[in-house]
């Protein structure tokens, strides 16, 4: 063990100063490699370095462990190495085919041994495979034939022009994507001849992006199937319109419409990302094959003050309707459009599941208010039970007029000979009630068309009599308020939320006028509405957000609330929450302002002098008090009256849009 401690403690500075030459120590085992060219530089200086630096440590080298060992593939210096003989202190040292070091043998270092194992592994390893670049991006992108082209001229060949023999050159031009050719002739090798070839394919392949955007717009906004391109009807319509165009494939049709989608929504998150609030719309609906869809759409005013909708998103919706689901999915949605931090409102239906889902999201609800009167409406109507017989009866004829082609025939007719419009009954939907008006109101219109071909006709079905007739006439008065203010609220290009109040206070007034006369079916179901109404829609009035986008509409100001609305509790809190929002707002902007300057050179010195004058009562104890707002001033013009700087009434404008 004291060997090797030895060794290396007295040779470890021992380094071979020659550029040829390396010494290996590892414990008391050296190893001298030399890169030898010849005889005459046999190890050289390195060894007798090495030797006398361990004569001057009294360390005794084993001659019989030494070894030499010349590995070499050309005979000749085999030869040569072999003539000189290496000695240390005059004995030779021993020249070995093979030799063990660090439990490593090294033997068979041979030209024939070496280059027969050299064959052997070029035989034993595996198949290569060749390597090339990457195709560019026009070569694999899947885009319409000859949107990327490659082009070169071929020839010359000769054809015949009447007894003349002219030369005539080739231009190939291949499409990169689907490889189709085309070609083109051209009479010389000139850049004229070239450019009128050109000309010429241009002409023909132009309009092909162009058609193609045009399929893509038909196929999204008719719903097309992608395999209508496939249809030979379909092939043959384009082909008489346009012989040169060449029909994308399904698979590309595909591809191009998922890129115009991915356009369309690139577009659509630039804008919704340029609205300071958004709004959003949920619903649940199921499909004809019993699948449950979640339908989200979001709601935004953009710069131009005008109203825009984007749909977010349909998701297959196989979970359980449980209020987590839905604010998983709809939490997703928001997060990957960028408005989780801007929705200011979630409307839905009155479910319990949706109501919980908003508060799970920490989001503002609000009730749709037109599916709340499509609730009110179907239970009146279904509470009526004089009016649930018409509605049977009616939708059994009119399922007969629409199911028998004798009696359509029929009915057409009849119409035509008693110079009537030649409408079709239309049948009751149950979940829309707005269907219920539809259907009473044509079978109404085409009354004496109706009876005169059910007379006619070999049924069973009874015609309505002309009580029947008056009570539906009766109803229809009642329900018309109804399908107006329904379809109002249903618009989606002008915001309808300042119009709740003044549609309900229009619907009680239209209610009670028809609770005025005699009684009657009519007037039953105007009863029920009302008590419905103020049930399901009385205390919409009371709420904030409502009251404040009426209010703030400067179509309506005071003057569509109802008589009992408590008109001063609401309008002092109109003015109080518009008190502390610009107390916010001077006390955030009171820094910048002060640095400004004003027109004449001056630095602005107090802040109430100019600016503000009515956010001083939120800040001044000492301040004349707010003066009494009544309703036929109208909180919008004491706004006006109160702030005269006309840009920052604009931005408390936006802000209560932002908030409404």
């Amino acid at each position: 063990m004291l060997s090797p401690l030895l060794f290396i403690l007295y040779t470890d500075d021992c380094r071979s100063t020659q550029p040829d030459c390396h010494l290996v120590k590892y414990a008391d085992d050296t190893v001298l490699l030399s890169l030898l060219s010849g005889p005459s530089q046999h190890h050289g200086p390195a060894l007798q370095e090495f030797v006398e630096r361990c004569d001057s440590s009294k360390l005794e080298l084993n001659m019989r462990k030494t070894k030499e060992m010349v590995v070499t593939f050309s005979s000749r210096q085999r030869d040569l190495a072999a003539s000189v003989t290496t000695t240390i202190h005059g004995k030779p040292v021993e020249v070995a085919e093979e030799y063990k070091y660090l439990g490593t043998i090294f033997d068979n270092l041979k030209f024939s041994a070496n280059t027969e194992e050299i064959l052997r592994r070029r035989f034993r390893r595996r198949t290569e495979q060749q390597k090339i670049a990457d195709l560019p991006e026009d070569r694999i992108e899947t885009t319409p034939p000859y949107t990327y082209c490659g082009m070169d001229c071929f020839g010359p060949f000769y054809v015949k022009e009447g007894r003349k023999e002219l030369k005539r050159y080739d231009l190939l031009i291949t499409c990169m994507c689907s490889r189709a050719v085309h070609l083109e002739m051209l009479d010389d090798l000139s850049t004229d001849s070239l450019i009128n070839s050109l000309r010429a394919f241009i002409a023909i392949r132009a309009e092909q992006s162009q058609i193609d955007e045009d399929l893509v717009s038909m196929v999204i906004e008719d719903s097309q199937p992608f395999s209508i391109v496939e249809d030979s009807g379909f092939k043959r319509f384009v082909k008489s319109l346009n012989p040169s165009y060449v029909l994308p494939t399904k698979k590309a049709l595909k591809v191009m419409v998922e890129a115009r989608y991915q356009e369309m929504k690139e577009k659509a998150k630039a804008s919704i990302e340029k609205a300071a609030a958004v709004s959003l719309t949920s619903d649940m609906w199921t499909s004809i094959n019993t699948e449950a869809y979640l339908a989200v759409t979001c709601h935004f005013v953009d710069e131009s003050s005008t109203l825009n909708t984007v749909v977010l998103g349909v998701q297959y919706f196989p979970n359980a309707h449980t209020a987590e689901n839905i604010a998983q999915v709809k939490g997703t949605l928001m997060a990957e459009w960028a408005i989780t931090d801007k929705v200011t409102c979630l409307v839905t239906d009155g479910a319990a599941n949706m109501g919980a889902c908003a508060r799970e999201l920490r989001l503002k609800h609000a009730i749709c208010i037109a599916h709340t009167l499509n609730l009110v409406v179907k239970k009146a109507l279904d509470q009526t039970p004089e009016l649930s017989d018409i509605r049977a009866k009616s939708r059994k004829i009119v399922g007969y007029f629409r199911s028998s082609t004798s009696a359509k025939e029929r009915l057409s007719v009849v119409q035509e000979q008693l110079r009537k419009p030649q409408h079709k009954l239309l049948q009751e939907v149950e979940t829309r009630w707005n269907s219920t008006y539809n259907m009473l109101q044509r079978l109404f219109e085409q009354r004496e068309p109706v009876g005169a071909a059910l007379a006619s006709l070999t049924t069973d079905i009874p015609p309505m009599s002309s009580e029947e007739f008056g009570i539906i006439s009766e109803c229809l008065v009642v329900l018309a308020p109804f399908n107006d203010a329904t379809t109002e609220l249903s618009q989606e290009k002008r915001v309808s939320g300042s119009k709740v109040i003044p549609l309900l206070t229009m619907l009680n007034h239209c209610l009670n006028e028809q609770m005025v006369e005699p009684p009657s079916i009519g007037s039953s179901l105007a009863q029920k509405l009302r008590m419905l109404l103020r049930e399901k829609l009385d205390k919409i009035q009371t709420m904030s957000i409502m009251f404040l986008a009426t209010l703030l509409d400067p179509r309506f100001l005071g003057t569509h609330f109802s008589a009992d609305l408590t008109w001063t509790h609401n309008t002092n809190a109109l003015v109080k929450k518009t008190q502390h929002w610009l107390h916010v707002q001077l006390v955030h902007r009171k820094n910048n302002l002060e640095q400004k300057l004003l027109p004449n050179g001056r630095r602005l010195r107090s802040v109430k002098s100019h600016y503000f004058p009515w956010a001083i009562w939120s800040v001044n104890p000492n301040y004349p008090p707010i003066p009494q707002l009544h309703p036929p001033i109208g909180a919008m013009a004491f706004i006006t009256q109160a702030i005269p700087t006309k840009s920052f009434l604009c931005t408390t404008s936006d802000h209560f849009a932002t908030i409404l």
